[in-house]
């Protein structure tokens, strides 16, 4: 119950916002526009995992882009399960 998706204070702020999730590898994990901490959210869930949806616990590194005239925020957010 707590803490089960990435939240962004303020991201709604920025409805043209993108948000790309990826793992310690390089490979990209999730990837959204107009991210919104309510329906366009990262749950730790993967497409593209290999066993069921879940990702594994570890580190996952993202890059938040507000708009063409702000700088991307990079960064690491923890999974752990």
């Amino acid at each position: 119950g707590i803490n089960e998706s990435f939240q962004i204070p303020g991201i709604e702020a920025y409805p043209e916002n993108t948000v790309v999730i990826f793992n310690r590898w390089g490979n990209k994990v999730f990837d959204a526009a107009g991210y919104e901490n309510n329906t366009v959210v990262w749950d730790g869930t993967s497409s593209k995992a290999v066993i069921g949806n879940s990702v594994p616990a570890g580190t996952y590194f993202y890059v938040i882009e507000l708009d063409a005239s702000t700088d991307a925020f990079k960064g690491s957010i923890q999974v752990v399960r």
